[in-house]
């Protein structure tokens, strides 16, 4: 019996709880009722998020470890085996691997996906060189921010036409479902006390997204407003440096890490205030996701984050700091930790810009994306309509 052809296969790291990842296992979901057949390749282990793929799309860990050369061999025979119409790296880490093994799969569409950047400094010189080739070659590209068009553009020398805008988008009834006892039931989990005001963070324990100015912040913040409390929500490479930070800080009975958590949508509602710190950004579903629920931000001045903050009614949903900027994001914590009345009406204007960003929305871009390049029509410009 003949295996019938993949049509879309992604690539990640690894299935890990970040942002994209858990973005991409969401837009699967929702992509189910259309024809499209989708397979999931991780170039590391699977990671714990493949459990929550849907059951009609595969996971291939092809298990590699460190910057090997032979990556993209092994990928591009993957992408030969399951006769991969398109090949979709969702970062930018993944671009070389995914350019070399659409490179020895000719039927193979390339599409490389921008999210933000994964580290502080800018792109390397590979990646860059990655991207231009790529672009020479025909590979199709997206960006789930403008920042991030502006930034392809500045950085890989790709016109704003070669990229496709595919913003993020949250489900509001997915934290509408959330049921109304849930915030008492999480704040008793985490020894919150009943008049604590509680500021939250959700995302990767990793350097771009910069805790540590967070801590530091919440420690001046701290000292005169003995309400304040800090739930961090995520895992990875820095976690024991984070709770070594603030056992030295002398932090320890204010500040709950909370580990990864499928429960993101319920825990949001454990929060009074929501903080991203990161030093880079596009489009973070965690903040569309705290907007939704109807948070007020602090958010850096990165990505597409003023843009959220600002919406289009003229009401701001909160704060944008300057990146790094312990003294600005401690002032912000304290104004909002004094004043309840602000917390709700910033809160409010968070839902309100968060109805711009849709998840079917979403997957329509991404449907409509799909099938332009499964189904070409002559003369239509790829950014038609994104």
């Amino acid at each position: 019996m003949t295996r019938k052809p993949i049509d879309i296969l992604h690539v990640v790291h690894s299935l890990e709880p970040g942002g994209t990842e858990r973005n991409l296992v969401r837009i699967l979901h929702a992509l189910g009722s259309r024809p499209h057949r989708h397979a999931v390749v991780t170039l590391r282990d699977s990671g714990p998020l493949s459990a929550d793929l849907p059951d009609h799309v595969a996971c291939y860990p092809l298990r590699i470890q460190g910057c090997n050369r032979l990556a993209g061999f092994a990928l591009g025979n993957l992408c030969h085996h399951l006769g991969a119409r398109i090949l979709h790296a969702r970062n930018t880490g993944c671009w070389f691997d995914a350019t070399i093994a659409a490179a020895l799969s000719p039927k193979t569409k390339l599409l490389l996906g921008y999210h933000g950047a994964d580290r502080t400094t800018l792109p390397s010189a590979r990646r860059r060189w990655t991207g231009r080739l790529a672009s020479l070659t025909g590979a199709q590209f997206t960006s789930v921010s403008h920042a991030g068009r502006r930034h392809l553009s500045e950085q890989f020398g790709l016109t704003p036409q070669q990229v496709a805008f595919l913003p993020n988008g949250v489900d509001d009834r997915r934290l509408q479902s959330v049921s109304e006892g849930v915030r008492e039931t999480l704040r008793r989990e985490f020894d919150l006390p009943p008049e604590a005001v509680v500021v939250g963070i959700v995302g990767s324990l990793t350097p771009i997204k910069d805790h540590g100015t967070l801590l530091h912040a919440m420690f001046d913040a701290m000292k005169t407003r003995p309400q304040l409390h800090l739930l961090i929500v995520g895992d990875g490479p820095l976690r024991h440096e984070l709770h070594r930070q603030v056992r030295e800080l002398g932090m320890d009975p204010r500040v709950h890490f909370a580990g990864f958590r499928h429960d993101i949508p319920a825990i949001l509602r454990a929060m009074d205030i929501y903080v991203n710190a990161s030093l880079h950004e596009g489009m973070s579903n965690a903040v569309l996701e705290a907007m939704t629920a109807g948070l007020p931000l602090i958010v850096t001045e990165v990505g597409d984050h003023a843009r959220l903050v600002h919406g289009n009614n003229g009401v701001d949903a909160g704060y944008v700091t300057q990146p790094g900027d312990i003294e600005e994001l401690a002032f912000h914590l304290k104004t909002l930790a004094d004043d309840p009345r602000l917390r709700q009406d910033m809160g409010g204007a968070a839902r309100i810009h968060a109805l711009d960003y849709d998840t079917k929305q979403m997957v329509d871009r991404y449907g409509s994306l799909y099938d332009s390049l499964l189904f070409p029509i002559t003369n239509v410009r790829f950014s038609k309509g994104f």
